[in-house]
């Protein structure tokens, strides 16, 4: 069967560092490691295989996506907000492999590549799959894994802090558990509401309940994986990837769900740009690649 991204990003690894990446075992066992460090990271390098992702945005309108129109290309695994009366976009750059933040544009439309992030006074590869949420006004949180480019499993699933969007602290280690991989948080009335993708023959996503000072506990486990969670108008939504498309989820309490269809699937990771009237981020391949992933 085809590969998810994870996997299809480990040889990614394998083939930009020259050397032999052991692929993870696919189990929940808690991983060896021991929380955010530099470990896992390397110097920026540019990435050949992420110059076919493409970063596109739409209008999630009922069970479709419209008005979509490529927004970038060479980024990966696309994360939107709207903070600070602006759409602010992260993602990994293929020029560099490292996580990079812009603007969307108000009057052209066009994202503004503001560069890098920079995370405890560094720049550099390693860190993918970033997710955004507003801790408070003047705060974003950014949710990562970790250590991508450490020989085996990947991990942990950290948490940075930015005032800017641009310069960011590490705060917490959110999940430290292998095979947990596209982390995305939504925060409600003081509790932390974690999904992550979990590896395996069937990929799945599982949604934590928690706080980042006290840990999490597992609430429910849903079909697909590359998952997006929010929260607006009183409910949570939460979009997986599958091989039919965008599964949808609903909730009001975030632990009762209501399984509400399927979008047909323009593209996976999914992020809903919490703060606009249904901006959607996702990301494709571009036309003609020879490596497509269902679940990239």
């Amino acid at each position: 069967r085809r590969l998810v991204k994870f996997l299809a990003m480990l040889v990614l690894v394998v083939t930009a560092c020259g050397s032999t990446t052991t692929a993870p075992p696919t189990t929940s066992e808690t991983s060896t490691t021991t929380g955010c460090s530099s470990d896992g990271h390397e110097p920026p390098a540019g990435v050949e295989m992420l110059t076919t992702h493409e970063t596109w945005i739409g209008v999630i309108d009922g069970d479709r996506i419209t008005g979509e129109r490529l927004l970038a290309m060479g980024a990966s695994v696309p994360d939107g907000l709207w903070w600070n009366g602006a759409v602010h976009v992260w993602w990994v750059e293929a020029s560099d492999h490292t996580i990079h933040h812009g603007t969307v544009a108000e009057d052209t439309g066009e994202l503004v590549d503001l560069g890098p992030i920079v995370v405890d006074g560094d720049v550099f590869a390693g860190m993918v799959d970033p997710d955004a949420v507003l801790v408070d006004a003047d705060t974003v949180g950014l949710t990562v894994l970790d250590g991508f480019m450490r020989r085996g499993a990947p991990g942990p699933i950290c948490h940075l802090r930015s005032t800017d969007g641009q310069v960011f602290t590490t705060h917490s280690t959110l999940l430290d558990v292998v095979d947990r991989f596209d982390p995305s948080v939504a925060i409600v009335d003081g509790t932390w509401w974690l999904a992550v993708g979990v590896l395996g023959d069937d990929p799945s996503t599982e949604v934590f309940a928690g706080h980042p000072d006290d840990g999490f506990t597992l609430v429910d486990t849903f079909s697909g994986a590359v998952p997006d969670l929010s929260f607006e108008h009183d409910r949570f939504r939460l979009l997986t990837c599958s091989l039919g498309g965008l599964n949808r989820y609903e909730s009001t309490d975030g632990r009762s769900w209501t399984d509400t269809g399927v979008i047909e699937r323009a593209g996976c990771d999914p992020s809903t740009i919490v703060g606009t009237e249904g901006l959607f981020l996702f990301k494709r391949q571009a036309p003609g690649s020879e490596i497509e992933p269902p679940l990239d």
